[in-house]
């Protein structure tokens, strides 16, 4: 955490791509508070593979770096029930204002692109799994042999911007209004009709004998 500070400037935006859970993220988003300008936002950029036919490779694909990466104590962390999502951080953060923004798209790829992909990640790079990189490989291109169509495949990917932004001050101030807002409003409808007892405004009922326009001559005095 001692590379994110104020030393580095204001900001108006902040992006991150498969990092954050790489972070202290409820101390980042501390520490990106003092350092983006009002208005801006933090964005959590992710991808995803829906379950569609064209995903079928892609599936079997991730159970085989599942079966290569089940000693990662990081992975196990992070799919563990009692891990916070990113979303639950968010919302507790000063950026607690999410929205998503997504595209869909089908997409041709080689099978150069999985190996790579998978070597990219921390829980199956070689540094990893040390010597069994080379068979992880094999089983790669065995699997994608077996789906590939004049030597390319077909995914269909999700992705995602998840914007944070601080909660809007003219918002929070409406909301905190609401409860008495209603309560006049109530109170000015029931009064309209003649009700004046049920708006339960504080007033005293008093006699006025000497006003003929007050049925019973009675009269409210605040």
């Amino acid at each position: 955490m001692a590379d994110v500070g104020q030393e580095l400037g204001r900001f108006r935006l902040v992006t991150m791509g498969r990092s954050f859970h790489w972070m202290d993220r409820a101390e980042t988003l501390r520490r990106l508070d003092a350092m983006i300008d009002p208005g801006g936002a933090v964005v959590l950029i992710h991808d995803d593979h829906p379950k569609v036919p064209d995903n079928r490779c892609v599936q079997l694909y991730r159970e085989l770096l599942e079966r290569y990466s089940e000693d990662d104590v990081g992975r196990r962390i992070r799919k563990s029930p009692d891990w916070l999502n990113h979303t639950a951080v968010l919302l507790d953060s000063p950026f607690g204002r999410l929205e998503e923004v997504a595209v869909i798209e089908r997409r041709r790829i080689p099978t150069e692109t999985l190996i790579d992909r998978a070597l990219s990640m921390s829980s199956v790079m070689s540094e990893t799994i040390g010597g069994r990189a080379e068979a992880l490989i094999a089983e790669i291109e065995a699997l994608a042999a077996q789906h590939a169509a004049g030597g390319m495949l077909t995914e269909v990917v999700t992705s995602t911007a998840l914007i944070a932004r601080r909660p809007d001050e003219a918002e929070q101030a409406r909301l905190r209004r609401r409860p008495a807002a209603a309560k006049i409003a109530a109170s000015a409808q029931l009064a309209a009709t003649g009700d004046c007892r049920a708006a339960q405004a504080p007033h005293r009922d008093l006699q006025h004998p000497a006003d003929p326009d007050r049925p019973g001559g009675r009269v409210l005095v605040p």
